[in-house]
């Protein structure tokens, strides 16, 4: 398999805020809708991701220089402004259009406002743009919020728009499996039916999701989840938990799972054939 160390030492260019005016404009309309301007998910969103989520984005194989990107529910844009800032061409797209105006103005607020297309997109089974029109997909933090009625025709959308050899990441998804939800913090909350939930909190399997991608290469089982601790350790897992974790993958290869799969929130990292 072809390693994402073939990207060299290019690291890309670490986005900053360099509009002042487009900031205070993110940080006011972000207040208005009910956020903390400097909570770490709002304001601090784009730090957070180039710290975690940029590791993984170099270590897939080849490059995301240049690469067609699409950030499947891009809420504030975060994941796509550290795409686009590793060299992407990047498409970020949302079902609620606050976000996508938030998103716009995050990007602006780190001078690659010109650089990603976002896009209100109100019903995401129907993806306006044609088949294969990406080498890259990101699904940050969002599945787990699409209805469960819906969630096969979004992911057969997601692999019409994928082209042949493109990456699906799916990452930081609230787990179904777990005992303990990631959202309300209650136990055996992921085990109520959805029906029951009476609320917006969602989970998924990463069974229900890898379905939706018949044949797809698991890149993670392949290498034995080395790319994901690869990226995991440069964002600070300590070497003795990495051992731990490969002697876990070891354990679980056999049965065709990964240690992203089970982790609390879960990690897929799956290639179109």
């Amino acid at each position: 398999m072809e390693k994402g160390r073939d990207r060299g030492s290019f690291e890309g260019k670490r986005p900053v805020v360099t509009d002042e005016t487009a900031s205070r404009a993110f940080l006011a309309l972000a207040a208005s809708h009910g956020h903390d301007p400097n909570a770490t998910f709002v304001g601090g969103y784009v730090d957070y991701e180039w710290k975690h989520g940029r590791h993984l984005f170099l270590e897939v194989p080849g490059t995301v220089v240049g690469k067609r990107a699409l950030e499947f529910g891009c809420h504030m844009g975060a994941s796509a402004i550290v795409l686009a800032s590793l060299g992407a061409k990047v498409t970020g797209v949302d079902v609620h259009g606050p976000d996508i105006e938030l998103a716009k103005l995050n990007a602006k607020r780190h001078g690659v406002g010109e650089s990603i297309d976002f896009r209100h997109v109100p019903d995401t089974r129907r993806l306006p743009f044609p088949d294969a029109s990406f080498d890259l997909v990101t699904c940050n933090s969002v599945l787990e919020y699409v209805r469960p009625s819906e969630i096969d025709d979004v992911l057969a959308e997601l692999d019409r728009v994928i082209a042949t050899g493109g990456i699906v990441m799916v990452l930081g998804t609230s787990n179904r499996l777990w005992p303990r939800d990631t959202h309300t913090k209650r136990w055996l909350w992921n085990y109520v039916p959805y029906a029951l939930r009476g609320d917006k909190t969602r989970s998924v399997s990463p069974f229900r999701i890898k379905a939706g991608f018949p044949r797809y290469r698991d890149l993670a089982l392949e290498d034995g989840s080395r790319m994901l601790l690869d990226a995991k350790s440069k964002a600070g897992l300590s070497s003795t938990k990495r051992t731990v974790a490969e002697l876990a993958q070891k354990a679980i290869s056999p049965l065709g799972l990964t240690i992203g799969m089970l982790a609390q929130s879960f990690s897929l990292l799956l290639q179109k054939p």
